[in-house]
């Protein structure tokens, strides 16, 4: 079952130095998904640019997983 979430982004930053880590991505939704029961068992999430970039970026996204007592 899961018990947590998060993300990692990379990529999709504006600027030169010394504001270069300004990024142009906005996470707008991270939700678990729910199975035929109504349990956690995954993670949707959705991300878009603010501003249009050219530069190349990701987003992994990670859900912890436990057993239920």
């Amino acid at each position: 079952m899961l018990v947590d979430s998060g993300y990692d982004m990379s990529g999709g930053k504006s600027g030169t130095f010394p504001n270069d880590a300004q990024s142009d991505l906005v996470v707008d939704v991270i939700l678990p998904t729910l199975d035929s029961n109504g349990l956690p068992t995954g993670v949707l999430m959705e991300a878009y640019e603010i501003t249009p970039t050219s530069d190349t970026w990701n987003i992994t996204v990670y859900g912890v997983c436990a057993r239920a007592p």
